[in-house]
């Protein structure tokens, strides 16, 4: 076994463009953790977070780190750190989505603010969700999703059954509970002609959702990230839509990166974030039909105004990555 120290981001998900982004940023080893079955129901889900937290012990044991970011939820990848961290000198950071802080169901686990506040740093994602932090006492930095530098591989020319050349809507989910699918839905069947792309899974949908998807909706399922990539690439107009406050969504970031037309939902958080660049919609079906037909409508002029944002963005993600590792030193 090797006694070289690699310093590793662990998140328990198949993939998640933010967790790259910040592996690449602070020289670490991206690990994911993912079990297909997992996504079964609840009773599979507890069971999953077992392998994967006995899976990570594995990784942490093998890869002596000195430090460690976390993707936060699920609240049990906590425990696995700070368990491990008591046994070495091992520090981790908590980078803590909103629903880490917001949900109960994930902040109100036994010892999780405690385990929080022991954390080297605790990251959020935006003011809003520091404030939210605030709230619980937890002290934390800001730092926004870094721009992700996408690899465009050449020669893919289908991804899941759905030809590059053709036009279509992305919409860059995983069907969380604060995304508005029924409306997206509806606006979708308003829009018959309009091909609508999700990259997640048919079968994560609510069961009373199912049958209410109309035929121009296609899932995807997980891709790996070149069939990502290259899908994301050639996309006509990218949907990124939550219903709640202080969310900075994650697959806007690959909108912005690859001048794709953005249609977002209309947030405190997202004003301040983007400004006037994207399309705002106020999660109805109407607003969001009335988005994508804008955006369709005149790619160049929304793919030019969403461009602008790379290098304010770049910047400032710089600037709070290296307050993050001024605290770490």
């Amino acid at each position: 076994m090797s006694s070289k120290h690699t310093n590793l981001y662990i998140a328990w998900v198949p993939f998640q463009r933010r967790a790259q982004s910040l592996a690449t940023s602070f020289d670490l080893k991206a690990c994911y953790y993912h079990f297909d079955w997992g996504e079964r129901g609840k009773m599979f889900r507890l069971m999953s977070w077992f392998a994967k937290g006995a899976a990570t012990l594995k990784d942490l044991i093998k890869h002596k780190p000195d430090f460690i970011i976390i993707q936060l939820a699920p609240t049990p990848l906590l425990y696995v750190a700070a368990f491990y961290g008591m046994f070495s000198r091992c520090r981790y950071v908590s980078d803590c989505h909103n629903t880490m802080l917001y949900d109960a169901h994930n902040i109100h686990w036994p010892l999780a603010k405690f385990l929080l506040r022991r954390s080297a740093v605790v990251v959020v994602h935006n003011d809003d969700v520091k404030a939210h932090a605030d709230r619980h006492n937890i002290s934390s930095q800001i730092l926004r999703d870094p721009l992700p530098t996408l690899n465009v591989p050449d020669g893919i020319k289908e991804v899941a059954g759905i030809s590059l050349k053709e036009d279509y809507a992305l919409v860059p989910g995983s069907m969380a509970e604060d995304e508005p699918l029924e409306e997206l839905f509806d606006a979708a069947r308003a829009l018959p002609d309009t091909l609508v792309v999700l990259t997640w899974f048919f079968e994560r949908l609510p069961e009373e959702l199912r049958s209410k998807a109309p035929g121009n909706i296609r899932f995807t399922g997980f891709l790996d990230e070149p069939d990502f990539n290259a899908l994301y690439a050639n996309a006509n107009v990218a949907i990124v839509l939550t219903t709640r406050e202080g969310t900075q969504p994650s697959g806007a970031s690959e909108a912005i990166s690859l001048g794709i037309p953005l249609v977002v939902s209309d947030i405190s958080t997202t004003r301040r974030l983007y400004q006037d660049n994207p399309i705002y919609v106020d999660n109805s079906a109407k607003s969001i039909t009335d988005g994508i037909s804008e955006a369709l409508s005149d790619y160049d002029k929304w793919s030019a105004r969403v461009s602008t944002l790379r290098a304010e963005l770049t910047k400032e993600a710089e600037q709070q990555i290296a307050a993050v590792k001024s605290s770490l030193a």
